[in-house]
């Protein structure tokens, strides 16, 4: 499955992994850690026609929840994520 790191910090190999330009126009699920809509909306939503939060998953190891993913459905990427280097 294809996917696009957005870090614009340290995004390590995944850089080099595939053009973030080739992305504009099409549409994604955003997975994060972080699970306040807004701040998402505000860190990613400037990149896509719009940001829609999803039901999160819970990880669940040995019967304890590992870690949660928050899922954001982003429509329509509209510019081209920035990479600290590329």
């Amino acid at each position: 499955m294809p996917f696009l790191l957005l870090n614009g910090s340290d995004p390590r190999e995944y850089a080099f992994f595939d053009s973030p330009d080739r992305w504009i126009g099409k549409e994604g699920i955003l997975v994060s850690r972080r699970s306040d809509e807004l701040e998402v909306g505000r860190d990613f939503g400037g990149y896509c026609s719009r940001v829609e939060p999803l039901e999160p998953v819970r990880v669940v190891r040995h019967g304890r929840v590992e870690v949660t993913l928050y899922l954001y459905r982003c429509a329509r990427l509209t510019r081209s994520f920035p990479m600290p280097y590329g």
